[in-house]
């Protein structure tokens, strides 16, 4: 299976897009194999979601989480890549983020903080892997 990845830059924040349908182990070698394309980025990657799990999601919807989950009120795990399962708390999780992209005033973000909040209990929960770089 060949793997592409495509990238692009905005608001100084490297983010990647998955177009082909990994399985876990897939994934892993396919990050291994970017690892030059990582290690030689001019931006921070602090985390790429991999949705191939996922089903048919809006592209703009993947999107925006992976916006959402770089902006500044990130939480400090730099050198994380996050795999969420499909679920329900993935789908209150994209909508979450949506609606935390359209708040312009970050002091109150409640719902950004919610959307976090649901990505530990996932990882807590073992429904997500965290791969360390």
């Amino acid at each position: 299976m060949s793997v592409t990845w495509n990238w692009y830059k905005c608001d100084q924040i490297l983010y990647f897009k998955f177009e082909d349908q990994w399985e876990p182990a897939q994934f892993r070698t396919a990050l291994s194999g970017a690892g030059d394309i990582i290690k030689t980025a001019t931006t921070p990657i602090d985390r790429i979601f991999d949705f191939s799990r996922a089903g048919n999601l809006p592209q703009e919807a993947i999107s925006q989480v992976i916006q959402a989950m770089n902006c500044p009120m990130r939480p400090a795990c730099r050198g994380s890549i996050v795999v969420i399962q499909p679920s329900e708390d993935l789908l209150k999780f994209i909508r979450i983020t949506q609606k935390a992209m359209r708040t312009t005033d970050f002091h109150m973000a409640h719902d950004l903080r919610q959307a976090r909040q649901i990505v530990f209990n996932l990882q807590r929960q073992r429904r997500a892997a965290v791969y360390h770089t």
